[in-house]
């Protein structure tokens, strides 16, 4: 009976050591574009959340399809990988955080938390902030083991560290940069055909060149805080914020992109919150937006 006792205990003790092990020794946080009970990548912008929450409980997180940094790209052992768990019921939602090695070991499982709204989206939502408010109350303090560090100095070529603010607005100043100098050939095309255009109307009428007057052409700008249709997102508003802007969409108003100011009155650059590099952004003669994605020109109307 005793040596019953004392085997459960063991069990007990087992089992709740596996389920409080620190986050420590893992330097990101990876979440999938799609979870099983999902119909589409980011169904509901639940992918994004994950990712939103975690970055702000102090965790490095990236979705699947980021870029990765390259030691994380090397090594995906450096990775916890952070699936949501979701149990749905005709009253209720419940969800809880499972996090997993890259041998699919479980590292944390949360407590469930439930919400019983009826729209699924803000079920979800309101749900998974409830698992992470467990998530927030642990301290991490990224701290690799040797072994594991020994071997990344073998396989990750040494980089200079950048801080990511500053990392960021290095790229925004190379983008502004070869903006500029579009826009600059641009007036220059435009110069040689409005003299190429007084020199024809001189010859026609023969009138002295300096009588002639050149048109000048002034373009138009537009107020970007507005309404628009974002892929995704439906309806959503751009704001300012500061010296920026910022784009909020969904039920509970998610701020999932910030928009920077250029040189040029209608270009801009936007950084999605979902993804690492910045985009260029216009607003077109009718105020709606251009955006140069990676899989092609992405439009988005005011509405």
């Amino acid at each position: 009976m005793q040596k019953s006792i004392f085997s459960t205990l063991v069990l007990i003790l087992c089992f709740s050591t596996l389920f409080s092990q620190s986050l420590d020794s893992y330097k990101y946080i990876l979440i999938p574009n799609q979870y099983e009970f999902q119909r589409s990548a980011d169904q509901h912008q639940i992918n994004s959340l994950v990712k939103f929450l975690f970055n702000r409980a102090g965790y490095e997180a990236f979705l699947t399809s980021d870029e990765l940094p390259q030691d994380l790209r090397n090594d995906h052992c450096l990775a916890a990988k952070a699936f949501i768990e979701v149990k749905p019921s005709m009253l209720s939602v419940k969800t809880s955080v499972r996090l997993e090695d890259c041998f699919g070991k479980p590292i944390l499982v949360t407590k469930e938390a439930r919400s019983k709204e009826k729209d699924y989206q803000k079920a979800y939502h309101e749900s998974i902030r409830r698992t992470f408010v467990e998530i927030e109350e642990l301290t991490y303090n990224y701290s690799p083991y040797k072994k594991e560090t020994a071997v990344l100095e073998k396989v990750v070529e040494p980089k200079k560290i950048v801080p990511k603010q500053i990392e960021e607005e290095v790229i925004l100043k190379k983008e502004v940069k070869a903006i500029e100098n579009l826009e600059d050939k641009k007036e220059e095309k435009k110069e040689k055909l409005t003299k190429t255009n007084k020199e024809i109307k001189k010859n026609r009428i023969g009138e002295p060149e300096e009588k002639i007057e050149m048109i000048k052409i002034k373009p138009e700008i537009f107020n970007l805080v507005g309404n628009y249709e974002i892929e995704g997102w439906g309806k959503s508003e751009i704001i300012k914020k500061g010296d920026e802007f910022v784009i909020k969409g969904g039920d509970e108003n998610f701020e999932f992109a910030t928009i920077y100011k250029t040189s040029k009155p209608n270009i801009y650059i936007i950084k999605w919150v979902a993804y690492k590099q910045p985009q260029l952004m216009q607003i077109d003669s009718n105020g709606s937006l251009r955006v140069d994605a990676k899989d092609g020109v992405k439009y988005y109307k005011r509405i």
